[in-house]
């Protein structure tokens, strides 16, 4: 389920900013958004 009253966030990316600094950024800011290591979330169904 989607919740269709919450705005998408984008990244917002500096012209002098790094290549790696970037994509570290964009990293970690899914990381926060999804936590995927969250035990509630994990799908323990075998393959």
């Amino acid at each position: 389920i989607v919740d269709s009253i919450l705005e998408p966030r984008l990244l917002e990316w500096d012209a002098g900013e790094p290549l790696i600094e970037r994509v570290m950024s964009a990293m970690w800011f899914y990381m926060m958004t999804y936590r995927l290591a969250d035990e509630q979330k994990i799908d323990e169904t075998p393959v």
